[in-house]
């Protein structure tokens, strides 16, 4: 709600205040996040294409970025971007490890930047 706010502050389009909040966008984010973390290697065959589950988050914000920018104000991209950075953040600090007892998931194969393509990662 905060962001909408700021845009409308910025940019002066009542249309703004009273974009659509929610969906179930935010939802099928964390769905795709939570199969990044569990899944990351394994494919997603579809009609002799393999997607690796890793690339799953940053397809479909690229997807929710083209549509919202087609169809509609923008709201179902931020819902989504939004969806997918919580859920990052709380399987990478919150998540409980009932095998180990610790919180989050600390490996190099979970980071922020993973998210993204690998050509963006710093060497």
């Amino acid at each position: 709600m905060i962001t909408y706010i700021f845009l409308y502050i910025a940019f002066t389009k009542v249309t703004l205040l009273y974009a659509r909040l929610g969906g179930f966008g935010v939802s099928i984010s964390g769905l795709l996040v939570g199969l990044k973390q569990a899944l990351p290697e394994e494919e997603l065959e579809f009609k002799g294409v393999g997607i690796r589950f890793k690339y799953l988050p940053l397809i479909y914000l690229g997807t929710c970025l083209l549509l919202s920018g087609i169809f509609s104000d923008g709201s179902y991209f931020l819902m989504a971007l939004y969806g997918t950075f919580f859920s990052w953040f709380y399987i990478r600090y919150y998540q409980r490890r009932p095998e180990s007892g610790a919180t989050g998931d600390q490996s190099d194969s979970f980071r922020l930047v993973t998210l993204f393509p690998e050509s963006t990662h710093s060497t």
